[in-house]
């Protein structure tokens, strides 16, 4: 299994309609594989969770916690213990939960800490 974390820090030039939320996002993501191998894990390589069933397997949290959906993640680049990732997914708009706005697309490329 892999497991991504991000977290996040009140955001700048917000819109309007989120800034007074004062919002400290975090995104969590678990990749299931059957093996996953240390040589694998390099430039290229790529994982999807697509949280169809809306569980713990993706989530977002805003000011409330939702199911982050349609995950996928890219290895680009590896140093060390770092390896730089594209992560992308989508899920509700963070002040319309019910549905009525179009999906959040969110795409994130960042340096991530490996642990073993």
């Amino acid at each position: 299994m892999l497991c991504l974390e991000a977290a996040f820090d009140v955001g700048k030039d917000l819109h309007e309609d989120t800034a007074f939320l004062e919002a400290e996002p975090f995104w969590k993501i678990n990749f299931y594989q059957l093996r996953i191998s240390e040589k694998s894990l390099g430039p290229g390589f790529c994982l999807e969770q697509p949280n169809e069933n809306q569980d713990v397997d993706g989530t977002l949290y805003y000011t409330e916690h939702q199911p982050a959906m349609e995950n996928r993640m890219e290895i680009m680049a590896v140093e060390g213990s770092r390896l730089k990732i594209r992560l992308t997914g989508v899920t509700e708009d963070v002040n319309y939960y019910d549905g009525s706005k179009p999906k959040t697309r969110m795409e994130l490329v960042g340096w991530f800490y490996r642990k073993k």
